[in-house]
């Protein structure tokens, strides 16, 4: 209190000189003219300077600074721990959280940064797949009916187990553990969302739809809340491909529209759209076999921008900043030798505009393309390895082959590149910048870069 009783008087007192002086001004004669005293104009010029001159200096302290780390090389790295075993061949892996999580139809299991299995649970599952957000996993089990869903922030992990009465195709999970599930129904499809640490009501709300009028489900995202749902329905028609991607909302917004939570509805022809994902609650990016394209949805859904993709798109790998997309552009090499005529429009409709209007300084075949939400591009750059993987994670991109890893700071410079002769299965962030979970020869190896 004493400090705003202070700051106060100030106030009262600045107020009070300068109605003082704004009587003085104009009580004046008009012939005299007003004048601040010389040495007070040049004291406070030279303050003036010499607080410019702090903040240069800091300014260019702080560039410089940004500049050394975002160029910095690491030829070499330490492994800081080992899985005393080695891990299932058919496993699958997702980081999430800090953590490492390894899973095959048997079992999943949880590792932490000293490589100790910090959880794990049985699984008796055909076919499953992992999805995590933020400190929780669903692995559902696809053409099956079972679901594991996961806490795993807390030590151990708290678990959910789930029946569902219908055959599961696509499952979502978002930031507070509530799951979409989408299911095959007798008549078409079934959509449940589920809060599964909720014992009241786990069941939120239910969506029927029919595969008739639809098409084939081929995807679904859920926002970070879990209050907006997208689903993609394919179908052929007079022997096109036309895909149709629905938007759902579950607050206000969605119980205004009607009895199914629609708010829109997007029909394409000649592309499908593998992978819906959610950069936040209110924007969705939709990507495509040919295109990707990004919606607010906010609240009725609308579309912010539209990229064409000439090459083949290999990799996809998003976080909450942005995306990275992986190229084939072989084919479109071939095709475009000489280039076509430059053209705005051609910039603004592609991703890869450089190489359809012949602005390619070589011919590889693999091209990576970080991207803004904003449908800006970060960088491109090119890949000379066969990419088995990729990760995204606060700018920084990790691609992996078979014996071959390179990694990307967030303005694009090679950070570290490394080939593993016992072969490489999965190759991600562990949370630090210069740490990484490696599966290398069968074994889980924490690895931190060295210079």
């Amino acid at each position: 209190m004493s400090d705003y009783k202070e700051n106060e008087n100030d106030l009262t007192n600045d107020r009070d000189l300068n109605e003082n002086n704004m009587t003085i001004f104009l009580s004046s004669p008009e012939d005299e003219d007003f004048e601040p005293d010389e040495e007070q104009t040049s004291s406070g010029g030279k303050i003036r300077i010499a607080i410019l001159i702090l903040i240069l200096v800091a300014v260019a302290g702080f560039a410089a600074k940004s500049l050394f780390f975002s160029k910095k090389l690491y030829k070499s790295y330490e492994v800081s721990a080992q899985s005393a075993k080695t891990l299932p061949e058919d496993a699958g892996y997702a980081t999430d959280y800090g953590k490492l999580l390894s899973y095959n139809s048997e079992g999943i299991s949880i590792y932490n940064e000293k490589a100790e299995i910090e959880w794990n649970a049985a699984l008796n599952m055909t076919n499953p797949k992992i999805t995590v957000n933020s400190g929780y996993a669903v692995v559902a089990d696809i053409g099956g009916r079972n679901i594991l869903v996961v806490n795993h922030k807390s030590v151990p992990a708290a678990q959910v187990s789930l029946t569902m009465l219908n055959d599961i195709l696509l499952t979502d999970i978002s930031e507070q553990g509530e799951i979409a599930v989408l299911m095959q129904d007798e008549k078409g499809y079934d959509i449940q969302l589920i809060n599964p640490f909720d014992k009241n009501n786990s069941l939120k709300a239910e969506i029927k739809t029919y595969s008739k009028d639809d098409g084939y489900a081929l995807s679904l995202a859920m926002s970070k809340d879990g209050s907006k749902l997208v689903t993609e329905y394919v179908k052929t028609e007079n022997n096109e491909i036309k895909s149709t991607l629905t938007f759902y909302n579950f607050d206000k917004v969605g119980e205004n529209s009607n009895a199914d939570r629609i708010v829109g509805v997007f029909p394409f022809e000649d592309t499908i759209f593998p992978k819906l994902k959610f950069a936040d609650n209110n924007t969705v990016c939709a990507y495509g076999d040919n295109k990707i394209v990004c919606f607010a949805a906010k609240k009725e859904p609308e579309i912010l921008w539209e990229k064409k993709v000439a090459g083949k798109i290999e990799r996809i790998a998003e976080d909450k900043n942005g995306f990275a997309i992986l190229v084939d552009e072989s084919a479109l090499l071939q095709a475009n030798t000489g280039g076509v005529a430059s053209d705005s429009a051609i910039e603004d409709d592609y991703i890869d505009s450089d190489y359809l209007t012949g602005e390619a300084d070589s011919n590889s075949k693999i091209v990576l393309y970080s991207m803004h939400y904003s449908g800006g591009r970060v960088y491109s750059n090119e890949v000379d390895i066969n990419p088995k993987g990729m990760s995204y994670n606060d700018g920084e991109i990790v691609i992996y082959s078979d014996t071959n890893c390179i990694i990307f700071d967030s303005n694009g410079n090679i950070k570290f590149k490394n080939k593993f002769n016992d072969g490489i299965t999965s190759f991600t962030q562990a949370g630090v910048r210069t740490r990484y979970y490696a599966i290398v020869g069968k074994k889980l190896k924490v690895m931190r870069l060295s210079e």
